[in-house]
């Protein structure tokens, strides 16, 4: 979609995912108009979504994980958040929708690096390839 709403759709993969813009609000919105992500324009690692609070609640059992792995990606307010305040020194994650991997920059996740590694695949299939042991295996699939 696109015009004066906002909304830019993404330009690959199934062109399912696209950006919706507001004066206050960056969103990852999927066909149907389901919000995935929400994201603060002028503070982006405030994490807005519950689920998305809920599933690094795991870090209070696990404050400084050595290694995380993350299944679907998404928009990123996990691994964005999570390494604006250095709590995962160590991340991988996957995403298997090149369309929401198109939208990366948008959303602030930052290049792959030492802190943070993402990979084009199947979650289930990039799991079971993984040699590695994580700390924390954070679900969003």
């Amino acid at each position: 979609m696109s015009g004066g709403d906002g909304a830019t759709p993404s330009k690959q993969g199934r062109a399912q995912a696209y950006v919706r813009k507001s004066w206050r609000y960056v969103e990852l919105q999927f066909k149907g108009e389901v919000t995935h992500t929400r994201m603060l324009r002028w503070c982006p690692d405030v994490l807005l979504v519950g689920y998305t609070r809920t599933m690094l609640a795991a870090l209070l059992l696990q404050p400084r994980p050595r290694r995380t792995g993350i299944l679907g990606l998404g928009a990123g307010p996990r691994p964005s958040s999570a390494i604006a305040i250095c709590l995962m020194p160590a991340s991988r994650a996957v995403e298997s929708d090149a369309g929401v991997l198109a939208l990366r920059e948008v959303f602030r996740v930052p290049v792959d690096a030492a802190r943070l590694t993402v990979d084009h695949d199947d979650g289930a299939r990039w799991l079971r390839g993984r040699r590695e042991r994580y700390a924390l295996l954070l679900v969003d699939a």
